[in-house]
């Protein structure tokens, strides 16, 4: 789904635009059906303005054309949403058999890692990789997976790693196997070399124990004492975490980009510098965000190394806002539902994989992967549509 269906040229669209765009024209009648029982046209309008504020903003940008076709490459994630929105909807047991899929997904996940392991960084869909994921010089490896960029596998699997655990209203009926693959999906984290990742996986992972109780104290701890003997044994091997001694300067090189994406933001705080600009608009303005490859030749960075500026700078504090809201309105929904007893605890997994993420996309930008994109959209659309009226009487 993230390859190239077009050349750059002719818009770079990827396999799932175009599949999509295809299933639009195929199922236009289901798709304008208005059938929504539980009335949720708050996300569409969300959905609505946030689009026009996006063609504004291309409209008024110094690249007109290349951020109007940027913008086009916004309505297939949506259009994917929306068919699942009806489907969740209309039939209960489709939102199960969406988790199930994803389950197999992070298996196919893992065995495509587990080879890489195995024949090393040339065992890989892409011919070259993203610069971070081999520091030729300490002879540091940060594993990518099936994925360009490790970071992005980083926050793949920390959703992975807390989604395998869910198991609907059977809270306690829940295949064994699954701990040892949520287990595997957090080794996947700690060689990823993302310790955005493995700190939101922490983070969202403790407050599911609260949420939920002590029957996954165990699993907790057995989880944490694995983190921190593998981290120990592995502080002056190949993997990420040895990285510690630059640490202090990778933070003040990204805060560096930071503050000058910020202050971009500030100079057309409204609509933003349009869609798909990062790139352009700081070789021009910018020139100083670049970063060295090995043959003394340099690269731009196409996004401020935080997800959120990203969205800022692009987009203006107005599309800003917007995509907040639809970051948070799921969220604070499942938690009303889950407080208010409307909906069964392992709604907190899927509330607890998508903190993982919210927490990570403050270092990088990783929805430029169209799989990543649907596996947070996905989730966010299974919180949005999670089925009410499910209590099964689990006890902490």
């Amino acid at each position: 789904m993230n390859f190239y269906a077009t050349k750059v040229s002719m818009g770079g669209f990827k396999v799932f635009d175009v599949v999509t765009f295809c299933a639009l024209l195929y199922l236009l009648k289901y798709f304008l059906i208005d059938n929504y029982l539980n009335k949720k046209y708050f996300h569409f309008i969300l959905f609505f303005a946030f689009i026009i504020v996006a063609l504004i903003g291309a409209f008024v940008s110094e690249q007109p054309n290349s951020a109007l076709v940027d913008v086009l490459k916004i309505l297939p994630i949506f259009i994917y949403c929306r068919f699942l929105v009806l489907e969740c909807i209309q039939d209960s047991s489709f939102h199960s058999k969406v988790v199930k899929t994803l389950k197999i997904v992070f298996g196919i996940a893992l065995l495509f890692l587990s080879l890489q392991l195995i024949f090393g960084l040339k065992f890989s869909l892409y011919s070259t990789l993203n610069i971070n994921t081999f520091d030729p010089i300490r002879g540091v490896i940060r594993y990518p997976g099936y994925f360009h960029d490790s970071q992005v596998q980083g926050q793949f699997f920390a959703l992975g790693c807390i989604l395998l655990l869910y198991n609907g209203k059977n809270l306690h009926d829940r295949n064994k196997i699954y701990y040892v693959l949520s287990l595997m999906c957090l080794f996947a984290v700690y060689i990823s070399g993302s310790r955005s990742a493995l700190l939101g996986l922490l983070v969202a992972g403790f407050i599911a124990l609260l949420l939920i109780g002590r029957k996954y104290l165990l699993f907790i701890l057995g989880a944490g004492i694995l983190v921190v003997g593998v981290m120990v044994y592995q502080t002056n091997q190949s993997f990420s975490f040895g990285r510690t001694s630059t640490s202090t300067e990778d933070l003040k090189f990204r805060q560096t980009i930071w503050v000058d994406a910020y202050n971009i933001a500030l100079k057309h705080p409204m609509f933003g510098i349009g869609s798909g600009n990062y790139l352009g608009y700081t070789m021009k303005h910018n020139p100083n965000q670049y970063f060295e490859l090995e043959n003394n030749e340099i690269a731009y960075f196409d996004q401020p190394e935080n997800g959120y500026l990203k969205i800022l700078v692009e987009f203006g504090f107005v599309g800003f806002t917007i995509f907040g809201l639809m970051i948070v309105a799921p969220i604070l929904k499942s938690l009303f539902s889950f407080f208010l007893r409307r909906s069964d605890k392992s709604i907190i997994f899927i509330f607890s994989a998508l903190l993982s993420w919210i927490i990570a996309f403050n270092t990088v930008y990783s929805i430029m992967d169209i799989r990543m994109l649907i596996m947070v959209a996905t989730l966010f659309v299974l919180l949005i549509t999670y089925p009410k009226n499910q209590i099964s009487g689990e006890e902490n």
